[in-house]
């Protein structure tokens, strides 16, 4: 029979271990970097470049600092609310989340200020944090009528960067990338490539005047994130200039055959990037009978 002492002594050493693996930190996620394309032609015949950075560590919540509209664009006010009554409102921006200022760790109605012309007369009396609900109650002994505002941690749209450069321009230029929704940690932005080896950094929506980086034929466009660890995470795309060229050597054009299997030869050449045979497909669009 084991003693109660050597017990203790065991339940002693499980909780220490317990303590330090709380003291253990989470490790941060991997941001990724990646480019629509391995190859790009040059600006005349369409050179854009879709870059996608995912990173969850990115996907932070936003202070709504004094927000006074709520998410139908009424105004946050209550009209004659009796004392302990609650009404409800719908915040902009959602879901709820917890605001790090704070002691704790959770989501709680602390973590939502309510603000009047006159302190002490709203309370915020609960919430929901994924359809952003906010009940609101009178701790008067009076009926309240009155504008006010609210302050609040939420998912929302945000944006980072990536240096953009290329074997002619190792400089190059920051590229904003903007998030694809509140919530999703993917953020994207597209760039061109100059008509020239000068760089341009047009930050636009628009695709002429979008980011261009310059560059010539062969030559290599580096897309870098940097990420919060201080990893570079990068991406490539080649520049090339010359079109692919197809060919069929057999049949002879304008052929006939009473073989029922017909053996079909192509000759596919791609000096700048090369061929993948798994990747070509044949497709017949018409026939003669």
């Amino acid at each position: 029979m084991k003693s109660k002492a050597r017990v203790v002594s065991i339940l002693m050493v499980l909780a220490l271990l317990a303590s330090v693996f709380g003291l253990l930190t989470v490790s941060a996620a991997d941001g990724t970097v990646s480019l629509s394309k391995d190859f790009v032609t040059t600006p005349t015949t369409g050179g854009a470049v879709t870059v996608t950075l995912t990173d969850d560590d990115l996907n932070t919540g936003v202070t709504q600092t004094a927000e006074a509209v709520d998410s139908s664009g009424t105004a946050y006010a209550v009209s004659g609310l009796l004392p302990g009554s609650v009404a409800s409102f719908f915040v902009q921006n959602r879901p709820l989340q917890d605001r790090a200022s704070d002691s704790d760790t959770f989501l709680s109605r602390e973590d939502v200020t309510v603000t009047t012309s006159t302190a002490g007369v709203l309370e915020v009396f609960a919430l929901s944090a994924n359809d952003g609900r906010v009940d609101i109650r009178n701790i008067t002994t009076t009926a309240q009528t009155g504008s006010f505002t609210l302050t609040y941690v939420a998912a929302d749209v945000q944006t980072t960067t990536v240096k953009v450069a290329s074997t002619q321009d190792s400089t190059g230029f920051d590229l904003t990338l903007t998030e694809t929704g509140a919530d999703t940690g993917i953020f994207e932005a597209t760039f061109d490539l100059a008509a020239s080896t000068t760089s341009t950094n047009a930050d636009d929506s628009t695709a002429s005047t979008r980011p261009a980086i310059g560059g010539t034929a062969g030559d290599i466009v580096t897309v870098t994130y940097t990420d919060d660890d201080g990893t570079n995470r990068t991406d490539n795309v080649t520049i090339e200039t010359t079109a692919p060229t197809v060919a069929v050597t057999s049949p002879a054009d304008a052929a006939s055959t009473q073989v029922i299997t017909t053996r079909i030869e192509i000759v596919v050449t791609d000096s700048d990037a090369g061929v993948d045979a798994d990747t070509i497909a044949v497709i017949i669009t018409s026939t003669d009978a």
